[in-house]
C-alpha cells in the first residue's frame, strides 16, 4: 500500500512535494537535507537519525532525505526528529503526520529552537 500527501513548501519558497509513503510497516519521512559546516556536523547529524528509536534506514536522492521508520513510530522518535530538524534548520512540515496529543506539549512543533522552551 503506497500513500502520498503533499505537505508543504520549501523554505526557499519554491514548489516542493513532500511525501509520506507508507509500505508493510514502514513509513517514510521525506525531509530536505541540511547543510553541513563541515564533516563532523554531518556526522553528528547522521548519528542522530541512526540513534531514532524506529531508524530503519536513510538515503539521499538529490537534495532530500528519505527517512525510513518501523511503525509504529513512537513520540519519543517524533520528538527526536523535531529537534534534529529544528537544530539542522530543516522544515518540520514532513513530520506533521506525528504530531499528536501525547507529543504537543513539545515546544518545538510551534517554535525555532532559539525560541522554544525545555519541555
Amino acid at each position: 500500500m503506497q500513500k502520498s500527501a503533499q505537505l508543504g513548501r520549501a523554505k526557499s519558497g519554491s514548489p516542493f512535494n513532500w511525501a509520506l509513503g507508507v509500505k508493510e510497516n514502514n513509513m517514510e519521512v521525506i525531509i530536505e537535507g541540511p547543510s553541513f559546516y563541515d564533516i563532523e556536523d554531518e556526522n553528528v547529524f547522521f548519528n542522530c537519525l541512526y540513534s531514532l528509536p524506529e531508524y530503519e534506514k536513510v538515503i539521499g536522492k538529490g537534495i532530500n532525505l528519505h527517512i525510513n521508520l518501523k511503525e509504529p513510530v513512537s513520540d519519543q522518535t517524533a520528538k527526536q526528529l523535531v529537534i534534529v530538524c529544528r537544530r539542522w534548520k530543516i522544515n518540520i512540515e514532513p513530520l506533521e503526520v506525528f504530531h499528536k496529543p501525547s507529543n504537543s506539549k513539545l515546544s518545538l512543533w510551534e517554535h525555532e529552537i532559539e525560541y522554544a522552551t525545555n519541555t
